[in-house]
């Protein structure tokens, strides 16, 4: 596909495939305390992930999970990519919901596959091993080594992060229309059962992919990365030719230090983080 077509398509991923072929080694997603991806990197590594997602039985239309600490960032928006570009919908889960609320939304949700680290793939692993409901496939991300080995066979739910990967980085791509689901975001406000949001291709690619020069900026931000905030975070900073920087957890002397480092363009604050900075002495 030529840039230009990249540029116009339905698909947020093929803006990432745009600026790996334009900007390959600038700095794409930076999280804070973390690392860093670039462009390249971040394209070929969820064509890895997107084919083992496929070698896991992963299909156009599919629903995979991920559920990460804030300090897994990277791999998480690895994951939100690779999802797509399996032709699933990501359904983006709050690292600290518990087992039973995990449980009802992978179930509604109708989850085959979830991407988890430390309890969360713990738990996530104990919901396959119930056969209760529809997740079959434990993705590790926060092991090397996974209790049982890793695999997927009759006696194995859950598979490592790398082993997972695949060896082949070219581009990868299921064959998704404008109209098929993208995301689905669960959302509760601060009471309540958390509801389900369905979120389109056409949808998510609201602000439409673009051309932009690289402008070497960067856009500061520290909305948990599962909130819509969050999610728009993965792809708005690079339609504008910027850097995305996430801060995993806010706090007012952290934030303080990072944008005075970063010396960011833009920033995003919801007004209970914006309270919080203007009362810090």
């Amino acid at each position: 596909m030529s840039e230009r077509a990249y540029s116009t398509s339905p698909l947020q991923v093929d803006q990432l495939r745009l600026m790996a072929e334009r900007y390959p080694d600038e700095a794409a997603y930076r999280v804070v305390g973390e690392g860093q991806l670039t462009f390249d990197q971040w394209d070929r590594d969820s064509n890895r992930l997107a084919r083992g997602l496929a070698a896991l039985g992963v299909r156009r239309g599919d629903r995979v999970a991920v559920q990460l600490e804030g300090t897994n960032g990277l791999r998480w928006v690895t994951t939100y990519c690779a999802a797509h570009k399996a032709g699933a919908a990501i359904v983006p889960l709050d690292a600290r919901l518990s087992g039973n609320e995990v449980a009802r939304m992978v179930a509604h949700a109708q989850v085959s596959v979830l991407v988890g680290d430390g309890p969360r793939a713990d738990a996530a692993d104990e919901l396959v091993r119930r056969a209760d409901g529809p997740l079959r496939v434990v993705v590790d991300a926060g092991r090397e080594v996974a209790p049982d080995a890793g695999g997927t066979d009759a006696t194995s739910s859950r598979v490592t992060w790398a082993r997972t990967l695949d060896d082949d980085d070219t581009d990868f791509q299921v064959e998704v229309g404008a109209d098929d689901l993208a995301d689905i975001l669960f959302t509760s406000g601060t009471t309540g059962n958390p509801k389900a949001v369905a979120i389109r291709h056409v949808n998510a690619s609201a602000v439409p992919n673009g051309e932009p020069p690289w402008s070497a900026e960067r856009w500061v931000h520290a909305s948990p990365q599962t909130t819509f905030a969050g999610v728009s975070f993965v792809f708005s900073p690079m339609k504008m030719g910027m850097t995305s920087v996430y801060l995993p957890k806010f706090e007012a002397d952290r934030w303080f230090d990072v944008v005075a480092e970063e010396r960011p363009l833009a920033v995003f604050l919801v007004p209970a983080m914006v309270q919080l900075l203007l009362v810090h002495p």
